[in-house]
């Protein structure tokens, strides 16, 4: 009988130790990180173009999935990306998504949102996600004018809300868009690129940097604006003012290197992104 309390006693014992342990279990409650790299938001891309989403994954334990989905402007989803986490070298924490895609040339244009999903092997799951615009392969002078309006810049501009740009509201435009840096300044080097970029290359720095002072104020921008010609040329109902068709009318013109009235991706998308997508 001794023995056996013996037994009983040393049994649980062991019994309360192991749960003890049980208890020191910690779960993991974590969700992993996502960080898209490429494409930056709102970038642009024309239909039947190739582009590459990248993305930083990580998880403090181990990632167990990593799931992509593109959602198109209707809603409907176009494509899903699944791929199984097999990194044994490092448990399987750090994963470095890359993924080409081609827009069919078909493509609808409008808003696409790329969703990139990751779950652990605890199954806590992260998603995060980026938004494109997908516009026609070639546009035209009505088509450039929809993918502009969609930016919603004419409203920023037109200070007064009267849907028209006056001369003054006109040269903020440029000095909005020039500054690439957005310092309030707009440097010589800052203005070769606009110039280039915008059909000035034959303007002369020095006379629009009135001052010598080595940067345009927009009282100086606004002259050489006046000088240009552009704001008279932009206002084709001879109005006095600019409205949203005449000022994208004006761009599309500028931008169409051969003079066909078409926009292909090699004249608009660089600089379209470079001035107009934040």
């Amino acid at each position: 009988m001794k023995k056996f309390n013996w037994l009983f006693l040393f049994l649980f014992s062991f019994a309360f130790v192991a749960c003890d342990d049980d208890d020191d279990v910690v779960l993991d409650t974590v969700a992993p990180n996502i960080t898209i790299t490429n494409p930056a938001p709102n970038t642009t891309f024309p239909a039947g173009s190739d582009f590459t989403l990248t993305a930083d994954i990580t998880d403090n334990e181990g990632l167990e999935e990593v799931r992509v989905y593109v959602t198109g402007p209707d809603g409907n989803r176009i494509s899903q990306y699944d791929d199984e986490v097999r990194d044994f070298l490092n448990d399987n924490r750090n994963y470095d998504l890359e993924v080409d895609f081609t827009l069919p040339a078909d493509a609808a244009t409008g808003a696409y949102t790329i969703t990139v999903e990751a779950e652990d092997e605890a199954t806590n799951t992260t998603r995060a996600t980026v938004m494109m615009m997908v516009n026609e392969a070639d546009l035209d002078a009505a088509a450039f004018n929809t993918t502009f309006a969609s930016t919603a810049w004419f409203e920023t501009w037109d200070l007064n809300d009267d849907n028209m740009l006056d001369e003054t509201e006109f040269g903020t435009t440029f000095f909005q868009t020039w500054d690439l840096d957005d310092d309030d300044t707009i440097t010589q080097a800052e203005w070769n690129e606009f110039a280039e970029d915008f059909g000035l290359e034959v303007a002369d720095w020095e006379e629009w940097d009135a001052n010598n002072d080595d940067i345009l104020t927009q009282a100086e921008l606004n002259t050489g604006l006046t000088a240009s010609g552009w704001y008279t040329a932009w206002d084709v109902d001879n109005d006095g003012f600019i409205e949203e068709l005449e000022y994208t009318g004006g761009i599309f013109g500028l931008w169409d290197d051969n003079d066909d009235n078409t926009l292909t991706a090699d004249e608009y998308v660089d600089r379209y992104d470079t001035y107009y997508v934040i």
